[in-house]
């Protein structure tokens, strides 16, 4: 790790901001910080410190390292930019600290806060946010933990003793961080592990072959192998005896399956020839089924005659009514001609009034014609009944045709279920 820059902000003894430019060292790889007692020598490597893992490399926290000499409005922050070989970073912690409320009076607590970017030329890339986020990020890309970052890279005063006094644990944790033998560690734990499960499949593998043996009652492992190979070979004419009596069971079972197809074509033909017979026996019976239903057909026509009559019989009506009326209106004139008769014969010597009556005469000669007509329809009148009773009497013989049709086929259908039901 290469520090680039650091800018800190009410941070220790600084009470405003106070910047670092270490690329004015112009890569210069050894330099001094110096000062006198209480200049802010260590709170440079404290700042480091906090922005990197969130603690100083003494003993106070992140907390105390507020300024006490800071104007309360101005917010305690350290930024920090470094390099991992060609990568650029940048680290921004804020620590918790308390602030003046933006309405009334007091003070609030501002939470805790980190971000770390990637520099990219002038873009900066947002890797993670957080306060233990952006530090476990920054452990896995300095490869140290904060307190073998405090040992290893940065020594606060009067602790380089301890990394000379560390045990052999402590120490042997901080080469592997140095010396990234963390992966020879890692497989010579594994290769322990492999041949511990080794060892121990071996020793079980042991017990089985011991209980094997003492289960097959022999002393050595020849003699089991030998019993084993007899075993096999008996097995293997079992097998082929198996395998024998398996075709000859197929070969049965084929035979037994033809047999059955054959008896079931056979069952099949009886009852085929059963229903043919039954078949031959019913054709007269059908054949008198067959002249019944003509029968019926020719009755069912009779249904049209009946039709026309009920036409014929309301025609009859209408002209009964309308010879009723004739009737009606011939008496009236009859009984008009008669008393206009006698109105003649009595005014026939009144030539005034004779004019009139040639008039009325005229009128009665129109009602004689009408009266001749009312007779020609009585005429007809008479026509129609005669014709409707004929009618009626077609009707009554195609009704006794159409019930001795109906009774026919009721037989028909009756006695064509009963057949059914035996042939079923």
């Amino acid at each position: 790790m290469k520090p680039l820059y650091l800018s800190m902000t009410a941070f220790g003894p600084y009470a405003g901001e106070q910047e670092l430019d270490f690329g004015e060292l112009k890569n210069r790889s050894f330099f001094l910080i110096h000062g006198p007692t209480g200049a802010g020598k260590t709170t440079i490597l404290d700042a480091m410190c906090f922005a990197l893992y969130g603690d100083t490399s003494g003993a106070r926290d992140g907390k105390a390292m507020r300024s006490d000499y800071a104007d309360p409005a101005v917010l305690t922050e350290v930024v920090f930019d470094f390099s991992i070989g060609a990568d650029r970073y940048r680290i921004k912690r804020v620590p918790e600290q308390e602030r003046p409320k933006k309405r009334g009076d007091g003070t609030t607590v501002k939470h805790a806060e980190a971000e770390l970017y990637r520099l990219v030329e002038l873009e900066s890339a947002l890797l993670e946010t957080g306060w233990s986020k952006v530090t476990e990020k920054i452990e896995n890309l300095l490869g140290f933990k904060s307190a073998q970052f405090r040992q290893v890279v940065l020594l606060p005063q009067g602790d380089f003793r301890k990394l000379l006094t560390a045990n052999s644990t402590e120490r042997q944790e901080i080469m592997q961080m140095l010396f990234k033998t963390e992966q020879y560690r890692f497989i010579e734990e594994r290769l322990k592990t492999k041949a511990q499960e080794l060892k121990k499949a071996f020793d079980e593998l042991g017990k089985e072959q011991t209980w094997v043996l003492q289960e097959a009652a022999v002393t050595a492992r020849e003699e089991l192998a030998a019993r084993q190979q007899a075993v096999i070979q008996a097995t293997e004419c079992l097998k082929q005896e198996l395998q024998k009596a398996v075709q000859d069971l197929e070969q049965a079972q084929q035979t037994m399956a033809a047999a059955k197809v054959l008896e079931a074509k056979f069952l099949e033909q009886a009852g085929a020839e059963q229903v043919l017979v039954g078949l031959k026996a019913k054709v007269p019976t059908v054949e008198v089924y067959r002249l019944d239903l003509g029968l019926a057909v020719k009755a069912a026509r009779l249904i049209d005659v009946e039709k026309a009559l009920l036409i014929l019989r309301g025609d009859r009506l209408q002209l009964e009514k309308e010879l009723h009326s004739s009737q009606t209106a011939v008496q009236v004139a009859i009984q008009a001609q008669a008393a206009a008769e006698e109105q003649l014969a009595k005014e026939l010597a009144r030539d005034a009034e004779r004019e009139q009556a040639d008039r009325e005469v005229m009128r009665l000669n129109e009602l004689s014609s009408k009266a001749n007509d009312l007779v020609a329809a009585l005429q007809s009148v008479e026509v129609c009944r005669k014709q409707a009773a004929e009618a009626e009497r077609a009707k009554d013989s195609a009704v006794k045709k159409l019930n001795s049709g109906k009774k026919h086929i009721e037989e028909y259908n009756k006695h064509y279920k009963q057949q059914m039901d035996i042939a079923a």
